[in-house]
């Protein structure tokens, strides 16, 4: 919202606080963050097609999908599991 109008105004990416589009959620593996269509590309934060409202949701989001991704390209969080690599 610019002045006192009332009425929101376009911005621009310079002013963008989260930006929406990306990679397809369908195409990325949610217990590993791999790639279902390319092998071994793992995919996180603003590669993908996720956002949240403002408010921090989207730094979470990135951060856990990096999280994850960076854990499970180490095969840790299933191996320390005893559940094995996911691949």
């Amino acid at each position: 919202m610019t002045g006192d109008s009332g009425r929101a105004e376009r911005a621009g990416f310079g002013k963008a606080e989260v930006t929406a589009g990306g990679v397809p959620l369908s195409e990325v593996d949610s217990r590993s963050m791999v790639s279902k269509i390319v092998p071994n590309l793992y995919l996180a934060g603003e590669i993908l097609d996720l956002d949240g409202p403002i408010g921090g949701y989207n730094f979470q989001a990135a951060w856990s999908t990096g999280w994850l991704a960076g854990e499970s390209v180490s095969g840790s969080p299933q191996e320390s599991a005893g559940l094995g690599p996911l691949r």
